[in-house]
Formats: C-alpha cells, structure tokens, sequence
C-alpha cells in the first residue's frame, strides 16, 4: 500500500469519525468531524454550566491548536479568563439597554469569523439577547447543547430539536430560600406564611422569618417556618444589627405586606430598598403578585392608600384607654370606648397609674391593665416607651382644655396606630384626622375659632375681587359722564 493511503488509515484510526453514540460532538448526517481551528462560546446559561461546555470542546479536541474566545457579560470575564482552557474573551456591559446595543453592533461588525460557535438552549427564558446574538455572528459551523448536556450541529435537519420538550433538563427538587418580614401584626403573618408555602406560590419555599422576640416565640413551632431571625422588642440598635446581617445573607425571594397601614415602618422601608430580584408583595386583601416593571405602579397604589380593608377585620379591635381623667370620668369613656359602635369586638388595654389599679380592674370592658409608677423617672420613660411600640387598633384619650395629666396627652400623639379617638369635655368622642381637628377646640372657644375663620376668608375674597370691582366702577363712571354730556 502507497504512503499517502497509508498515512490516511492511520488518521482514521487515531481520530475516528465522531457520531451520535461516541459521547462527543455530534453530526446530524454521520459526517467525520473536521477539527476546528478558532471557537466562540457564547454565555447562554450560568457560569458552572459553561464551564463544562468549554471542557467539553477543549476535550474533544485534545492535541489540536485550539483557540476558545468567550461572549460573556464584562462582570464575569475574570472568571472564564481564570482557566487555562479560555484563551480570549468579548464583553458587553453589565447594565444599560442602550450600551448593551451599541455594543452588539460592534460585535456583528467588527467581530471575525468563527470555524464554530456553540451555545446553550434549554428551553430556559434566560440570556434572550445572548441567544438571539449567536444566531447573528458569522460561523461556518454552530454547535448547541440541551440541557441533558446532549450536542448536536445545527442544520436544517436538527433545527426542530431547538423547539422539543426533550431538550430541558430533567426536573430537579430545588428549595427556593424565602425570607419573609414581619410588616403587619401576628394573625397576618400567620396567613402570609400559609399562602406563600401555597402550591400556586411558591410550594418549594425554605421559609426565613425576620421579627420581634414576641413574635418568634408565638412562631417557632410553625410546621412552615424553618428558620427565624429575631430582634428585641422596641429596640431600634438590636433591628439594625439584624438587618445588616439578612441584607447580606443570599434569598432568592423576600416577602413583605403594604397595606397603608403605619406599622412596621422600618421593615417595609428594608422591604422596599433591598437590592433583591424577587420580591412579592402583599396588599391589605393579601392578594399578592411579583414586584416588577408591570405591577409597580399598581403596588405603590396600593401601598400610599390608607385604610384599605383587611380579611381580618371582624377579629378582637386592640383599643389603648390613657388615663386622662378622673376615675368616674374614666369609667364612662371606658364604657362608651367598649360599644361597638365606637369600637366593634373591642379589647381594651387601660394605661393608669399604679396606684388607681384597683380602681378600674373590677370593670368588665377591661381586658388588660398596664401600669406606670410616679416614683422613678427612669421606669416611666421606659413604660412609656413601650406603650409607644404597641401598636394597638386605636388609642383613646380626653381634652377638655385643662392642662392636666399633659405627659399623657402627649403620650397619645407618639403611640403607633392608625386610629386615634378623642372625648371632648362633654364626653363626645369622634376619630381624629384633618377634618374634625377643629373639633379639639370646645365650649366658648368654637364661636372665636369660627369667628376668626370667617373674618379671614371674607379678607381673602375682598382682595380676590378688588380689582373686578374696582373696573367695575371705573366703566360705570365714565359711562355716566358719557350720557350726560349727550343728554
């Protein structure tokens, strides 16, 4: 046998043809592998991923001068450039639509040909614009793996492969870490963590719960929950040091409740300024959706609007009485307090003095008694400051002009709630907001209040209507002298 017949057997057995069942780069017509000289692989899935992709070409073509350029995001070019297996790369920027165009662009100019360029399609919705480059750049051959990790050139006899169901990866039985804040009281919470676990939410939920000792405590038998990360109550430094520590920390998703409610105000603000992709977002009705460019304006609604109803609003009202009167007058506002037109299912918290205790503790409507001690300064700030963090449904207290039990009064400005009632001198009480704060002011002083009100406004119409009727006269002089001197 001749030399150069010889030398072809010897090829043939040393690189055999490569076919479907040889484990490497397929060809859909049984055609022998022709080595390829210059490789572009786009970044078209995660970076573990591509890393077994450029293995598997490097591998295929062990002993060959093989030269491998990744198109990848300019973030992660350290990472391919690490390896010795990636000779070059081609980035495009992280952020921008517009910079990532104008560098596309370049690419499809300036960019050389490929003997072969390969990627990845799974069936994933991820690397869109990735993909759709990969299909622009000039290559003699392209080359894409499934996600079983199966390659196969594409032609027209393999393009329908793209657009198979076989082409996914098998399922995997992935725990999604879920972390969720405390932005409402403990009965929501409780639903939030229920829907959320749910099968049309996110079933496969490893649930995080960030909130106050109190809650901790009532919560650390939940079957949902698995992990808690508490803070003290009313402890504004033990938040901080735990939020730093949860913004650090990797979940996938995070979930808080807006519905205009005033609590929790610190939590919903970390809610909403976390750098997270995923965040889902529950409304008063705890109907909740993903936080994203198509449901944001809706959210933020939703969020400003207050008093939007909750599932929970025929549960107990938690009602805070202050001690801003005298005991008989106290135990008629506490009877009016309880009716439930006032206040329906109503538990009532009395904040007194220690040493009226026994005074109100035989009352029906009391629930529970708190109370504050006049000996120390420092036990009634404290005191104090924890009635502040109560957040109760309303808070109750009474104005009648004197200047009696003033840090009480005060106290009822600084509690967090929603609602605040206020009894008048004559034991009338209504909700206070913009329109019946002049109701504060009672007896004689509503006739002055009224008084100076008209007195201005009718001031502010004069100097509305000067000039109008200042014209007004000036046209009905002249026409006057007018007729006069034709008459």
């Amino acid at each position: 046998m001749s030399g150069p017949e010889e030398n072809h057997l010897n090829n043939q057995r040393k690189n055999p043809p490569i076919t479907a069942d040889s484990g490497s780069f397929p060809s859909s017509r049984e055609k022998p592998f022709e080595p390829v000289k210059s490789v572009l692989v786009v970044e078209t899935e995660r970076l573990s991923v591509m890393r077994k992709v450029i293995s598997e070409i490097a591998s295929t073509n062990d002993g060959m001068n093989l030269s491998i350029t990744v198109l990848c995001n300019e973030l992660r070019k350290r990472f391919y450039l690490s390896g010795s297996l990636v000779q070059n790369t081609i980035t495009y920027p992280a952020a921008g639509i517009t910079s990532k165009i104008a560098a596309a662009l370049r690419l499809l100019i300036h960019t050389p040909k490929y003997d072969m360029a390969v990627a990845v399609f799974n069936g994933q919705r991820q690397f869109t614009r990735a993909k759709l480059l990969f299909w622009l750049l000039r290559a003699d051959k392209r080359l894409a793996f499934d996600g079983k990790f199966d390659s196969f050139f594409l032609d027209s006899g393999t393009i329908p492969r793209l657009f198979s169901q076989s082409r996914k990866p098998p399922d995997r039985v992935r725990r999604i870490g879920v972390l969720i804040f405390e932005t409402d009281g403990i009965e929501i919470l409780r639903e939030v963590i229920r829907i959320t676990k749910a099968s049309h939410v996110i079933p496969k939920a490893r649930i995080t719960l960030f909130c106050r000792d109190s809650s901790a405590e009532l919560l650390e038998s939940h079957p949902l929950v698995n992990n808690i990360i508490s803070y003290r109550d009313h402890s504004v430094f033990s938040w901080f040091k735990k939020a730093v520590k949860i913004i650090t920390a990797r979940n996938s998703v995070i979930v808080g409740v807006l519905n205009g409610r005033k609590r929790f105000f610190l939590s919903k603000l970390l809610f909403c300024l976390s750098r997270n992709r995923h965040r889902l977002v529950f409304n008063g009705s705890l109907d909740c959706c993903f936080w994203n460019r198509h449901t944001y304006g809706q959210i933020i609604l939703q969020g400003l609007k207050s008093g939007v109803n909750s599932p929970f609003a025929d549960n107990p009202r938690k009602v805070l009485i202050l001690e801003t009167a005298g005991p008989e007058t106290m135990k008629r506002m506490i009877r009016v307090a309880a009716e439930p037109k006032v206040n329906p299912n109503a538990i009532i918290t009395l904040f007194c003095n220690e040493n009226r205790r026994e005074t109100f503790s035989s009352m029906p409507e009391i629930e529970h008694i708190v109370t504050y001690s006049d000996s120390s300064l420092r036990n009634k700030l404290e005191d104090s400051v924890k009635i502040i963090f109560t957040y109760p449904d309303a808070v109750v207290a009474r104005f009648n002009g004197d200047r009696d039990f003033k840090p009480l009064k005060t106290l009822f400005w600084l509690v967090r709630t929603p609602n605040r009632i206020v009894f008048n001198e004559a034991l009338d009480c209504f909700y206070f907001n913009r329109k019946t704060a002049h109701l504060l002011i009672s007896g004689k002083y509503v006739n002055i209040y009224e008084n100076l009100l008209l007195s201005a406004l009718r001031q502010v119409v004069k100097a509305l209507l000067f000039l109008p009727r200042f014209t007004y006269l000036l046209a009905w002089r002249g026409i006057n002298r007018l007729k006069f001197r034709l008459f």
